[in-house]
């Protein structure tokens, strides 16, 4: 860094998508040198605004834009619309976000799983495990229907996920499904905003609003996400957080 510091005319932006310091306990105490990095930058793309904000009352002064969304790491055109369906896909680590511990048991709403298996997952008819699939195969699941769940029940990384941004987010929205995410989500406001899934306080909370949803009001929350669909295609968000990066200079 300070060797390109040194070079003539030369600005340094940094793209932060996780701060390791605020994400594992035991790197905690290494916060201060990112902190200092920060402060050399000429700017700084975050993933969110509430990490904007933590930074800049850490001290940190360096110009920010926000990056809002990340860009899929496949795409793939579909001729249909997903459909509703009373089903909720869970795409990650079981073991590490206590979903299909914490999830209702009692509903006529379906659990999908996606990822690790691990030997603690519950074990139930609505709870439906499906191991690893390639980036195309999981879009190609994902956009039968139902909904995207972007959420933990392990106290640690929700406070983390306050701050950054999950790639799970642009997955499920790749896929044309409708999000559930947790109220103190960094990307609630653009769910909201845009009307692109469910806001909830717990599991049984966004189970229930499922049960209780009309196919009229879902395939509304699938045409908002299809109207925002060539943004995500066409790398929308990182071509516009970089250009507002190099006008922050």
């Amino acid at each position: 860094i300070g060797h390109i510091k040194s070079i003539n005319k030369v600005r340094l932006i940094i793209f932060i998508h996780d701060i390791r310091a605020m994400m594992f306990p035991i790197e905690k105490e290494s916060m201060p040198f990112y902190l200092e990095l920060f402060n050399i930058a000429d700017g700084l793309i975050v993933p969110s605004e509430n990490m904007a904000k933590y930074l800049k009352e850490n001290n940190v002064n360096t110009p920010m834009v926000v990056q809002t969304l990340w860009d899929p790491g496949v795409q793939i055109e579909f001729e249909d619309r997903p459909k509703f369906e009373k089903k909720i896909s869970f795409a990650g680590d079981d073991a590490k976000y206590l979903i299909s511990k914490n999830f209702p048991l009692d509903m006529d709403v379906d659990l999908h799983l996606y990822g690790r298996k691990n030997d603690n997952m519950v074990k139930n008819k609505n709870i439906h495990y499906h191991g690893f699939l390639d980036e195309y195969s999981l879009l190609r699941e994902l956009h039968q229907g139902g909904f995207g769940l972007d959420w933990t029940e392990n106290s640690y990384w929700r406070e983390y996920n306050k701050y950054n941004t999950s790639f799970k987010l642009t997955n499920y929205l790749a896929a044309g499904i409708p999000l559930i995410m947790q109220s103190d989500n960094s990307c609630r406001k653009l769910v909201e905003n845009n009307h692109l899934g469910i806001i909830a306080d717990s599991l049984e909370e966004a189970t229930e609003k499922i049960r209780n949803m009309s196919e009229e009001e879902y395939n509304g929350y699938v045409e908002s996400i299809h109207r925002i669909s060539p943004l995500i295609k066409e790398n929308y968000f990182t071509k516009k957080v970089l250009i507002d990066g190099v006008y922050t200079l």
